[in-house]
């Protein structure tokens, strides 16, 4: 580290000033707030230790706004609830001294987004390399269903990147702001991006019958067919749906382009879109899962590691490939392949070791991980956390009401 963290107080986000840095940087910026590099101070043994991590800072919570304030609850309650090596880890949940807007101390990824990635590599990665990060992302999201939570928000935005010495950056999936477990109500809302999502919650954008929104939907197919969309657009470089049967680009904002949308979800016209571009004349016929682009790879460890390239082949049509993108992107939820369908699938287990493959069956099943989930807070700590907050958004209410009551007193003076 070139220089110390600074701290010292006051705080210029509000944070404990005894414990985390100044910011760095900032990480992220969206409606929700931001995300700042920090440092946590901690104290060990050997002397004090600086911890880089990724605070997530929302925007103020307005009086009145109980639905804001209940996903925020959601959220907390889901991620804190997962450890494992693929999912963004939680540390803690606390109000920042400014505007009592709520923070989450997250786990930093020191490499960014797979959206950047895929940016930087000319829009696709070799298949090697795809497969490297979709075993990632199944395993990661198979052990989030495991423990009974959805995500409904996967895209490339969402995957960070941690390299922590590797030769290649491992996986995390990150961002529960949409999640939903089996201890909340089954899902039934539209959320997440339109072009990541699952026909079936898409089908309430371009209802005419105005009934979309009570029908229920399995949130363990939705992340099924949004982990799809992205092994897809890692292969192609593009998106399996966003164009027209002639190739003109669909514009959300008109319904029957909507509704084309739709109509290549239904019709699995995304064989017919994958960019003719970036394809290789037809290799001679193979058995198994079809190695396809792994000469990009080598094994280390027990693990596939893809190796940089400067320049991409072009894209051989590997059946295995078509065939597990048929499963996952079946049109019918009821049809369509679950995650440890997938982690059976000859494509994703080419290349691992039978045990390693075992490992991850089990491990990505498991109703919980083999130890307890690490926090520095209990879950009767979290909650009083938001039942302060709440506390304090019912006083706000009531002195604005107050303020109101005020003021009709007194125009009825004159």
């Amino acid at each position: 580290m070139a220089e110390l963290p600074r701290f010292s107080a006051p705080h210029p986000l509000g944070l404990p000033a005894n414990r985390y840095s100044h910011p760095v940087r900032v990480l992220g910026k969206g409606a929700f707030g931001e995300v700042y590099l920090c440092f946590i101070r901690k104290e060990h043994p050997n002397g004090v230790q600086y911890e880089p991590v990724a605070v997530k800072i929302y925007q103020p919570i307005q009086p009145g706004n109980e639905r804001m304030l209940e996903m925020l609850r959601r959220e907390v309650e889901c991620q804190g609830s997962l450890h494992h090596p693929h999912v963004i880890s939680l540390r803690e949940v606390g109000i920042t001294g400014v505007a009592d807007r709520i923070y989450l101390n997250l786990e930093f990824a020191d490499s960014g987004t797979l959206k950047q990635l895929l940016a930087a590599r000319g829009g696709r990665l070799t298949e090697g390399e795809a497969r490297w990060y979709t075993q990632q992302l199944v395993y990661g999201m198979a052990y989030c269903h495991a423990q009974g939570v959805f995500n409904r928000d996967i895209k490339p935005d969402n995957l960070l990147l941690h390299r922590g010495g590797l030769t290649w950056p491992l996986l995390k999936v990150s961002d529960f702001g949409l999640c939903k477990s089996t201890g909340h109500s089954a899902p039934h809302s539209l959320v997440g991006s339109l072009h990541y999502m699952a026909p079936e919650v898409i089908i309430r954008v371009v209802s005419s019958s105005g009934n979309g929104d009570n029908e229920k939907y399995d949130g363990r197919k939705v992340d099924v067919f949004s982990c799809g969309i992205v092994l897809y657009q890692m292969i192609f470089g593009a998106l399996p749906f966003n164009r027209a049967p002639d190739g003109r680009p669909l514009e959300y904002k008109y319904r029957e382009d909507r509704e084309t949308f739709l109509d290549n979800m239904r019709l699995d016209r995304w064989t017919q879109l994958i960019p003719r571009s970036v394809l290789a004349p037809p290799p001679a016929p193979a058995g198994g899962g079809g190695g396809g682009q792994d000469e990009a790879l080598q094994k280390q460890g027990g693990q596939q590691q893809p190796q940089q390239q400067q320049q991409l082949p072009p894209v051989h049509l590997n059946p295995a490939l078509i065939d597990l993108l048929s499963g996952m992107l079946r049109y019918d939820a009821a049809q369509r392949m679950t995650l440890r369908d997938v982690m059976m699938h000859p494509w994703y287990c080419y290349g691992l070791p039978a045990e390693y493959h075992a490992m991850l069956l089990k491990a990505g099943t498991e109703a919980r991980p083999a130890g307890e989930v690490r926090r520095s807070q209990t879950k009767e700590e979290i909650a009083e956390i938001f039942a302060r907050l709440s506390r304090r958004l019912g006083s706000q209410n009531a002195a604005a009401a107050a303020a109101v009551c005020s003021d009709d007193d007194d125009a009825e003076a004159y």
